[in-house]
């Protein structure tokens, strides 16, 4: 019966080979971290309008009251040039659209 040694894994691993282990390492982490933060911010500026209709809903959606009533868009403007002291703005947007009922409005 012969004796034989265990065969043993070179651990032993030159200068360079370490440095550029811990390099590889070290880069690859953070360029992960860079490409994380690029996912992430992409999908909020993706997504801007839906996250903000979601956070906002009470100000972006309102529940129309059961015995309105029907103002002119001239006395609304009228109203909101005093209401702004004046100042004219030239653009009003005005959207009309039904609840989402997936907000819970």
């Amino acid at each position: 019966m012969a004796l034989t040694k265990p065969i043993q894994k070179k651990t032993n691993k030159s200068r360079l080979r370490r440095v550029s282990d811990w390099l590889h390492l070290w880069l690859g982490i953070a360029s992960g971290l860079v490409v994380f933060h690029l996912g992430i911010t992409g999908c909020i500026f993706a997504f801007q309008k839906e996250i903000t209709e979601f956070i906002h809903r009470k100000e972006v959606f309102v529940e129309v009251p059961a015995n309105r009533k029907t103002i002119a868009l001239s006395t609304l403007t009228a109203t909101a040039e005093k209401t702004l002291g004046g100042k004219k703005k030239n653009l009003f947007s005005i959207k009309l659209c039904r609840a989402r009922p997936g907000l819970g409005v």
